[in-house]
């Protein structure tokens, strides 16, 4: 995972002529009924089971806005390591890599034309800053027991979130955004994990409630002094 970061990371950093970016972090706490039902029942491939559905993730995104309302895309790319299971001394472990479109509404100032962020402005700050979220995208999602490599297998899962969040202006050139979202996987398959007559639960709906944090650079704005 560290090299990811790191790939990620750099991306980060080469994108400074844009105007605006991005640098998201997450951390989440995965539900997902048909695999906790293994870990209970210990059926997966093994006797030792501990299922550990917590989750960290980072993202880059770029942002652009309608001309008259204050509905502001990000399209975002990044990575996430989902959940995992250990089974006696191996571990099986879900990650992905996923695209998908932010969409934020900020519904107390919608038609204002806010050249945000909010640090500049004149009118409260929650105003200004508060939005409702939507979501969705699509992850390429691979599967591996780490000791055992043939085991690997992948697929492509749906995904879509919603919530909430509030842009918090530093300066002109930094925004934090703090934001809470319930995200939904729709039907991953984790191919191998199951054994005996309860393969049919390797597929299984997964929830989550996801805890985010964004850094926002105004590039435009850090060289507008210079």
């Amino acid at each position: 995972m560290q090299k990811t970061i790191v790939f990620i990371l750099s991306i980060c950093f080469s994108a400074t002529l844009m105007a605006q970016v991005g640098i998201r972090s997450y951390y989440q706490n995965i539900n997902a009924p048909n695999w906790e039902r293994l870990d209970r029942e210990g059926a997966v491939l093994g006797d030792t089971v501990m299922y550990q559905p917590l989750s960290i993730g980072i993202g880059l995104d770029y942002w652009f806005r309608l001309g008259d309302y204050r509905v502001e895309f990000f399209p975002e790319v990044g990575y996430m390591q989902m959940s995992s299971f250990q089974v006696d001394d191996n571990r099986l472990q879900w990650d992905q890599w996923f695209a998908r479109v932010n969409t934020h509404f900020y519904v107390f100032d919608f038609e204002e034309d806010c050249d945000c962020p909010t640090f500049s402005k004149q009118s409260p700050w929650l105003k200004k800053g508060f939005f409702f979220s939507l979501s969705a995208g699509a992850a390429y999602a691979q599967y591996d027991r780490i000791v055992t490599p043939d085991l690997r297998h992948s697929n492509v899962n749906f995904t879509a979130s919603i919530g909430l969040g509030l842009d918090i202006g530093i300066n002109d050139f930094i925004t934090l955004t703090p934001n809470i979202q319930w995200a939904h996987w729709f039907t991953p398959e984790w191919q191998g994990l199951a054994a005996g007559e309860v393969m049919d639960l390797e597929r299984s709906h997964a929830t989550a409630v996801q805890f985010g944090l964004r850094l926002g650079l105004r590039f435009d704005q850090l060289f507008y002094y210079y």
